[in-house]
């Protein structure tokens, strides 16, 4: 079931042919969200504009994204669409308190699914930079993707990342604060290996980020045991990205409840600069 608050909004959203650049900067700017586009490396990602008031410099920013592109022919539905309207429902929150200091970052990324070619071909990995120096600094990155349909949250279990000891220990403190927030928000989670998202992107260009996402109960165990058995049984949730099959009735309005609740524990977490 589609979340009633989002009303039809949602289903024009996964409608064939949308600009869902264009889609996104309307829903948030008639919810008096401002944002601009940022373009890079031929992306184009959108960022919302909170303002200076939304900062206190003793704390370290946290930048939250999900990618707005969808596999060409699919809706898209739960990959990424359920994300993309979780997160700006979050952005339309935090903007009606301008003058909490939140220190949240927010952006939309582009061309995600092109990471199956190259990771450098994605909207993170060329927006990468902005979040290693200038105003944007930031190396705590926080990312949704595939979070519309199931009830337990699941981080990504990160990696091994070669060459990098300085790296893998900042990604290890990112995945240690996630549980945290998890242990803090969500009756159900799990941590289990997921498909590479723009936290990949991220972490190869040295930007620590997690991935967070959403599955059925009973789909997350059977993945863990499969795991455990080394014949691995993906998600029949998985299995439906890229496909007309992840369509309206692939989301469900407890995935975005839960997805709502770790954004509201990311808001409220203090990490010192």
């Amino acid at each position: 079931m589609v979340p009633g608050k989002f009303g039809g909004e949602f289903s024009a959203y996964i409608k064939d042919g949308v600009d869902r650049l264009a889609f996104l900067r309307w829903y948030l700017g008639v919810n008096g969200v401002h944002t601009s586009v940022v373009e890079a490396g031929g992306t184009s990602n959108l960022v919302v504009d909170f303002p200076l008031s939304s900062y206190d410099p003793t704390f370290r920013i946290k930048t939250v994204v999900s990618h707005y592109d969808r596999f060409p022919g699919s809706p898209g539905a739960n990959d990424n669409s359920a994300a993309n309207f979780a997160i700006a429902d979050f952005a339309i929150a935090l903007a009606k308190n301008p003058g909490k200091n939140h220190n949240v970052r927010i952006v939309f990324t582009d061309c995600e699914e092109r990471g199956i070619e190259s990771v450098a071909l994605t909207g993170s990995y060329q927006f990468a930079p902005e979040l290693i120096s200038g105003a944007w600094k930031s190396r705590d990155v926080f990312v949704f993707d595939g979070c519309g349909r199931g009830d337990v949250a699941v981080l990504g279990a990160p990696g091994k990342i070669p060459g990098s000891a300085t790296l893998q220990a900042m990604v290890n403190k990112l995945r240690d604060v996630s549980l945290s927030l998890l242990q803090s928000s969500c009756e159900h989670w799990m941590e289990l290996p997921i498909p590479k998202s723009d936290n990949a992107a991220f972490i190869a260009r040295g930007v620590p980020a997690v991935c967070f996402c959403v599955l059925p109960s009973d789909e997350a165990e059977l993945y863990a045991k499969s795991l455990s058995a080394r014949s691995i049984v993906l998600p029949r949730t998985w299995r439906n990205f890229h496909s007309a099959a992840d369509n309206i009735g692939n989301v469900d309005e407890g995935a975005f409840l839960i997805t709502e609740k770790i954004l509201a524990e990311i808001a409220g977490l203090k990490l010192m600069a």
